[in-house]
């Protein structure tokens, strides 16, 4: 999902607007902007809780011995 968030900005700053007829996305529209947003709060939410729940493994293992790698 980061990957889209990312290559949507990059449209966006380009001027450029991104129609997707199979997810019905168009971001000329006001709906679609606003979906826009939500798929970018969403790629927000999933990076935070992914490291949310890297970071209490990483310390354990750093604790214990392990390979705790970033």
């Amino acid at each position: 999902m980061g990957h889209l968030v990312l290559a949507l900005d990059e449209f966006r700053e380009l001027g450029l607007d991104f129609v997707s007829l199979r997810e019905a996305v168009d971001t000329s529209t006001p709906l679609g902007k606003a979906t826009f947003t939500i798929i970018a709060a969403m790629a927000e939410l999933e990076s935070g809780l992914i490291a949310e729940r890297r970071r209490p493994g990483l310390e354990y293992a750093r604790r214990h011995g392990g390979n705790a790698t970033t």
